[in-house]
């Protein structure tokens, strides 16, 4: 297996693989930037970030002939879907031909599936080898608009937004909504535990630390170390 570290060597046999699409706008690292082809006419700044993190950090990627490429600073670009790193306050996206099999961003784990045949990054929440549940994480951009009289304009916006998925041992991912009724069909071998459970800490299973703790304590009472 193979380490690459972003040092310049690296950066020359990478970059083909990486497009450039943004410019820094800011003098810090607080993963503000502006989308230049989406506020393209754009006349106010737009609000939210097409990135998933807002600070970069340090992580790696694995590829699927063995490599894995070191990176300083990353990020998860959520709105187009792609892997993205910044050097010299220049940020670039991943190419369709980079074949990662898995990425990590500080302490995030990320997955490369295949759904309905469109290969997408999912993020792992829960990790166990009884039932994993799974993020993928997406980015609106909502176009601004021009000012109307007495009616002052409104700037493009980021909206962020999540899918759910849950990965049972030795199957693939399929996508859940974060209902009761619906999680419970998921976890039906423990449907009683798991209602109790819910019951008893007062749990919103349609915010993600809510779901987080149901499938964490799901894999517990299996028996599942993770």
């Amino acid at each position: 297996m193979y380490r690459l570290l972003t040092t310049f060597f690296s950066f020359l046999i990478f970059q083909p693989l990486f497009a450039q699409e943004y410019v820094d706008m800011s003098s810090s690292n607080s993963g503000t930037f502006e989308l230049q082809s989406n506020i393209k006419g754009e006349a106010l700044a737009p609000v939210g970030s097409p990135f998933l993190n807002e600070n970069w950090e340090s992580g790696t990627i694995d590829l699927a002939d063995g490599k894995i490429m070191e990176i300083e600073q990353m990020n998860f670009n959520s709105h187009k879907g792609v892997i993205c790193y910044k050097k010299n306050n220049v940020v670039y996206n991943s190419s369709k031909d980079l074949d990662v099999t898995k990425f990590n961003i500080g302490n995030q784990l990320f997955l490369s599936h295949t759904v309905d045949g469109e290969k997408i990054y999912l993020q792992v929440l829960v990790q166990g080898d009884k039932m994993k549940l799974l993020k993928q994480s997406f980015t609106d951009f909502i176009p601004g608009t021009p000012s109307k009289g007495y009616v002052g304009a409104e700037p493009p916006k980021y909206v962020a937004k999540a899918n759910f998925y849950v990965q049972p041992d030795g199957e693939n991912p399929r996508l859940i909504k974060a209902k009761k009724k619906e999680i419970l069909k998921v976890l039906s071998d423990k449907e009683d535990e798991i209602k109790d459970f819910i019951s008893t800490n007062s749990l919103n299973i349609k915010e993600e630390r809510g779901l987080m703790q149901v499938f964490d304590y799901y894999n517990l009472i299996s028996g599942d170390k993770g």
